[in-house]
């Protein structure tokens, strides 16, 4: 009679278990919340970084497309000869294409993040950009159709390109700034595209 209106001194109450913690609140996971204003403020860090980075990435992008090429149009070419004489796998030869291309971007980005610390540099990067293209494109051109270029039209065409490099770094002035930040606006479109 006595254990019926008196519970045993050895057995736990309900009130006394501790109650089983979720996955969502071990101690593991407690410090992984995040505060709303700070998810807010991680957001807001990573759209800035972005918005920094890509005036700079979806140019570079567009420029290793171009350099990358012969590599990609192989790759791409509607007749599939590379790939369908291939003896082993697919991704043997697309993956190596597609890490060309990836590191050809990263380096450009860097590069042009880099140039961009003063105005004169940044100058500098887009007209060797924009200078080296037609010798690049004259070789794009040449490898993706089978064309037998002469050394000599090509060489021609790549001093062209180096001396219109040199000649418009050395015509920089900063007071001809607004015309070359209005052809890299014009320029960085085209590139990105």
């Amino acid at each position: 009679m006595l254990y019926k209106t008196q519970s045993p001194p050895d057995i736990h109450t309900p009130t006394d278990i501790p109650s089983i913690a979720t996955a969502s609140e071990t101690p593991r996971n407690v410090n992984r919340k995040l505060h709303p204003g700070k998810l807010h403020t991680a957001r807001a860090k990573s759209q800035k970084l972005l918005s920094k980075a890509t005036p700079t990435m979806v140019p570079a992008f567009g420029v290793a497309t171009l350099c990358c090429l012969p590599i990609l149009g192989s790759i791409t070419s509607p007749n599939h000869d590379i790939i369908y004489h291939l003896s082993g796998s697919a991704s043997a030869l697309i993956v190596p294409a597609l890490f060309n291309l990836l590191l050809v971007t990263l380096l450009l980005t860097l590069f042009l993040r880099l140039a961009s610390s003063t105005p004169r540099t940044e100058a500098a990067a887009w007209i060797i950009l924009l200078g080296a293209m037609p010798w690049i494109a004259l070789k794009n051109i040449s490898a993706l159709y089978v064309l037998n270029l002469s050394r000599s039209l090509s060489l021609t065409v790549f001093a062209g390109c180096l001396a219109s490099i040199a000649t418009f770094s050395l015509l920089w002035k900063p007071a001809r700034n607004p015309l070359y930040a209005r052809a890299r606006t014009i320029a960085a479109p085209v590139f990105g595209c």
